[in-house]
């Protein structure tokens, strides 16, 4: 369902979830609550992105929310500590951090292990949709931390993303990665979640925002993939 316009990259590693991914329990749970509602619609094993290699660049794109257990994280809200015993960083949204935490485990080993063979000279593009942008963030802090070296050439994009996390981590990752980009459809509803303020947590944006607005009448398509290609390809700031 690609394009040719990435014929000319060579995958480097595929990013999913198996069966035998360790878990905390809160995931677990949430897998059994949405078992019940969608039996068939479990999966057991699952792509979220991909890692990619040209000879001009390289790029790891994550995909947005696709399974039950992923729209319930999204719902998990309560904001908790971004890395323990370090409150200078902030505090970040608990669902979206815990789905991070469940990729970094599976693949961490294999991953770094390609990131250290790339050509750190190229622009290293790092980009999701919905779900997807948050992962993003953590992805691309995460890199940016471990690979100092990296950081002149480190991109993030997001599209139709939510908040992330509170004002002290947006200013700590700001620090870390200021090439970040957030493309943003006006008409969009995903992109205002969670509330700027809920309860005692205060949620803010990462990023360099660029806005169009295509309103297709109904909430799903104005935050679908389709209209954000439609707006970046026809440059409908």
């Amino acid at each position: 369902n690609y394009t040719a316009d990435l014929e000319r990259y060579q995958q480097l590693l595929a990013i999913k979830l198996d069966e035998d991914t360790p878990t905390r329990f809160q995931y677990a749970l949430i897998d059994a609550i949405a078992n019940l509602f969608s039996p068939d619609a479990i999966a057991k094993s699952y792509y979220i992105g991909f890692l990619l290699a040209s000879e001009t660049e390289n790029v790891l794109i994550i995909r947005g929310t696709q399974t039950p257990s992923e729209w319930l994280l999204n719902l998990q809200i309560t904001q908790i500590i971004y890395r323990p015993g370090t409150p200078e960083m902030g505090h970040v949204h608990e669902g979206f951090l815990d789905l991070y935490d469940l990729v970094r485990n599976d693949v961490n080993t294999q991953f770094h292990q390609i990131v250290r063979q790339l050509d750190w000279s190229k622009p290293f593009y790092i980009a999701g949709h919905s779900l997807g942008g948050a992962f993003t963030v953590f992805a691309a802090l995460a890199i940016a931390e471990l690979y100092p070296d990296l950081k002149p050439n480190l991109r993030m994009y997001s599209f139709g993303a939510p908040r992330v996390g509170d004002p002290t981590f947006a200013e700590y990752y700001s620090r870390q990665v200021p090439n970040s980009y957030r493309v943003v459809n006006l008409t969009d509803i995903t992109p205002l979640m969670p509330p700027s303020r809920l309860g005692p947590d205060h949620y803010v944006h990462v990023g360099q925002e660029w806005t169009f607005a295509i309103q297709t009448g109904d909430v799903s398509p104005n935050h679908q993939l389709a209209a954000y290609i439609t707006a970046t390809t026809q440059g409908m700031e």
